[in-house]
């Protein structure tokens, strides 16, 4: 028995009883239930914070994406992706060097191995604006190297000399 007529993200509850030939119908046996999905899971959001970029979906997504299935741009240039993971409805990506607030990045997807519970795979998409939720960090402190402390100066307006370590 086939029905055409399912709609998708829809659960749905069979049950079956036999027939035999003399016409004894049996008692209904246990319900089941299943859903019927055929949606690929979309992505809902896509925060970076540092070298931690998540993809998040609309629902739950299991598999192992490679790292060259994906491509993330900051700045304009291409930055590496060391590894992948994907736990709940979010596929973690771990960037070879860290996203620097202000930054701006994208991502793209083109693999198949993110797939919900029916098996569908992860829609694939292009270059995607991220958010950048990385914090700003304070610059350091400089380091005075001249005049040296407690020198003696013949002008009013002395040239200061400093390093950075940023």
């Amino acid at each position: 028995f086939a029905d055409t007529n399912l709609s998708d993200g829809v659960t749905y509850t069979t049950r079956a009883r036999a027939t035999d030939a003399a016409g004894n119908v049996t008692s209904p046996v246990a319900s089941r239930s299943a859903t019927y999905d055929t949606a690929a899971p979309t992505v809902s959001g896509r925060p970076v914070n540092g070298s931690t970029l998540t993809v998040a979906y609309n629902e739950t997504v299991s598999g192992s994406p490679a790292t060259s299935d994906y491509s993330v741009v900051v700045n304009g240039s291409g930055r590496g992706v060391s590894s992948v993971s994907v736990s709940g409805t979010s596929a973690t990506l771990t960037l070879a060097s860290a996203v620097l607030n202000g930054d701006t990045v994208t991502v793209a997807y083109s693999g198949s191995a993110g797939v919900d519970a029916a098996g569908n795979a992860a829609a694939t998409f292009g270059a995607s604006a991220v958010t950048n939720s990385t914090a700003n960090q304070n610059p350091s402190t400089p380091a005075l190297v001249s005049p040296a402390n407690g020198a003696f100066l013949a002008t009013t307006t002395p040239t200061l000399t400093a390093t950075f370590s940023d």
